[in-house]
């Protein structure tokens, strides 16, 4: 090995911390997270147009679907997984959005208000005076001095200043609209109160041509977290995975009445 080579190798083995994990140096290993996603290839969509709809929207109706999505970790560090963002997009079946859930909630690890205490007191004060001897001002002789030290009691003045403030909160779940409102993202986030594995229930309420009978959305789900290079962080996707699910509208069927044939005599 030459000068050359060895100088470089050691300018990388100075630039590599040397807790750094092996995964975040060579972008590879056992850490970085292999996320997965399931998705059910159908379900079922629920008619839910409400009698003031009809006059306002002539022609259209309302259709409801549930939409599970399941996020699972099954290898490296889950706590590398930040966020998941799910779209369920309608466009292709004519379907606009009308409504979804969850919305947007913000939430917090503190379960009441931050109270914060500032006290002052006012109260005492001391005097003092040290001792020695000192001439005396015709120049004969010197006066001694005892120290002393004095105390005062002043009335006691205490004055408490308390203050609320509300506890901070982060997002957890963020949700809207995407392509003309005609599909809806759900953003989740890591929280300390909350997990991103496990299955997640996604209600999308659209907006459909009366005659509609069914179609399909797309439902696209990312998993994303933060990748280190030496000094260097920088946003990633795990993973990512496009499906079509097939939509059935529900159909209610009116039962008939049993009709008793037997004779009699």
């Amino acid at each position: 090995m030459n000068a050359g080579s060895l100088s470089l190798f050691g300018l990388v083995s100075l630039a590599i911390p040397l807790g750094a994990p092996a995964a975040d140096i060579v972008g590879l290993g056992a850490e970085l997270p292999e996320v997965a996603f399931d998705v059910p290839s159908q379900v079922v969509a629920r008619d839910v147009t409400p009698a003031e709809f009809t006059p306002t929207h002539p022609g259209r109706r309302l259709v409801q679907i549930d939409v599970p999505v399941s996020v699972v970790v099954y290898h490296g560090d889950v706590h590398r997984v930040e966020e998941v963002v799910v779209e369920i997009d309608g466009g292709d079946s004519r379907l606009a959005v009308h409504s979804y859930a969850p919305q947007t909630r913000l939430d917090s690890e503190y379960t009441k208000e931050i109270e914060t205490k500032k006290t002052t007191e006012d109260g005492q004060t001391v005097d003092a005076s040290l001792g020695g001897a000192l001439p005396m001002v015709c120049g004969v002789g010197t006066a001694q001095v005892t120290p002393t030290v004095g105390v005062s009691q002043l009335d006691k003045d205490v004055q408490t200043e308390t203050s609320y403030r509300k506890p901070p909160q982060e997002a957890v779940v963020v949700s809207g609209t995407t392509n003309g409102r005609s599909g809806a993202y759900f953003k989740l986030r890591k929280n300390s109160q909350t997990t991103l594995e496990g299955e997640h229930l996604l209600q999308v309420t659209f907006e459909a041509p009366a005659n509609w009978r069914g179609g399909s959305v797309q439902v696209t789900s990312v998993a994303r977290g933060e990748r280190k290079w030496l000094f260097v962080k920088e946003r990633t996707t795990w993973s990512e995975a496009n499906q079509p699910v097939k939509l059935r509208l529900a159909s209610y069927e009116v039962a008939k009445p049993i009709v008793d044939t037997t004779i009699t005599d």
